[in-house]
């Protein structure tokens, strides 16, 4: 999270932290997903989409 925090408080345009969102942060929680999702509890699918709304939210939400 710090490093969309930070580009973002620094006034980077969302469109480039969206893309470095999609880019870089989003296949990283990503990468594995088809081969350990069904081994996934509910409390860790749930941190897991918790990350990835923060991350969103920080992209879209922190500059207005």
């Amino acid at each position: 999270m710090y490093f969309l925090k930070q580009p973002t408080l620094a006034g980077v345009p969302r469109a480039q932290m969206l893309h470095f969102y999609s880019s870089v942060i989003r296949p990283v929680v990503d990468y594995a997903v088809p081969v350990w999702h069904h081994l996934l509890t509910k409390t860790q699918t749930d941190s897991i989409e918790s990350v990835q709304k923060r991350a969103i939210s920080i992209v879209f939400f922190v500059l207005k």
